[in-house]
């Protein structure tokens, strides 16, 4: 064959090779365009790697907008968000108290310490008053929860109110009933009265027994002790004396409270 019509047919070949590959290559380039796929495909050296996201012109020219789909949800976010804070700081102090419990657990060893260490000391107290003082009637609510009076100065139809908080008082371990073990604190208070002179006045006379069963040893005790003066007195001044008698130990100690009946 002629070596010019061979050349002829091999140009002719690779034209039509040619017009193929630019026809393809612009296909592609229509479909890769076309797509709204975030993720689209390129081509080189006939392998297929993954490329950036293509985000379509109409999406990069907008605002940034809500996923809510009406104006409730829109709310329903906006509280969420205010809330945040308080939800964070809820769960923080909820893991930050689970990591604490074994130093609470350490503080309450250490009070028991110190308790055991304070009842040892207590042992060693004399039966004595810590406070002693007159109060009002119907004052008392509690330990070291009083009003104290301001005059000691009474009539017949008036009743006198003496609170104390007596310490150094001792504890018996007893069982109860039911085979628990409690601690018992028994103190007798001895009431009397005597003129200005010391005669005794036979009419204020009175004995006040205070018994207490406890699981632990109590310690922040309070006595209130109610005098009656109901019988015809004459006017004048009067020492009333208290002695108080710890039962289990067998101490005492006496309190004397000037008063003038009016």
């Amino acid at each position: 064959m002629n070596i010019a019509i061979l050349l002829s047919i091999n140009s002719l070949i690779l034209l039509l090779f040619s017009i193929n590959f630019l026809f393809l290559s612009n296909t592609y380039a229509n479909l890769t365009q076309g797509s709204n796929m975030d993720i689209h495909l390129a081509s080189t050296n006939d392998t297929f790697t993954e490329s950036e996201s293509r985000i379509p012109p109409s999406f990069s020219d907008t605002e940034e907008t809500s996923i809510m789909a009406n104006n409730e949800t829109s709310q329903e976010a906006k509280t969420l968000q205010s809330q945040a804070p308080y939800i964070e700081n809820v769960i923080k102090t909820k893991f930050e108290n689970k990591n604490s419990s074994s130093t609470s657990s350490s503080n309450v060893s250490q009070f028991y310490l110190f308790r055991n260490n304070y009842l040892s000391e207590w042992e060693r107290f004399s039966f004595q008053s810590n406070v002693e003082t007159l109060i009002n009637e119907n004052s008392t609510q509690g330990y070291g929860i009083f009003t104290e009076r301001n005059s000691n100065i009474f009539n017949t139809s008036q009743r006198v109110l003496l609170y104390i908080e007596p310490i150094g008082f001792k504890h018996e371990p007893i069982i109860d009933t039911k085979g628990n073990k409690l601690y018992l604190t028994n103190i007798t208070t001895l009431i009397t009265m005597a003129d200005d002179q010391g005669n005794e006045v036979p009419s204020i006379e009175d004995i006040q027994n205070y018994t207490f069963k406890s699981h632990n040893k109590i310690t922040e005790l309070y006595l209130s002790i109610d005098l009656d003066l109901t019988s015809r007195l004459p006017p004048g001044n009067y020492v009333i004396n208290y002695n108080l008698i710890d039962e289990i130990s067998k101490e005492d100690f006496d309190i004397q409270k000037n008063i003038t009946i009016s």
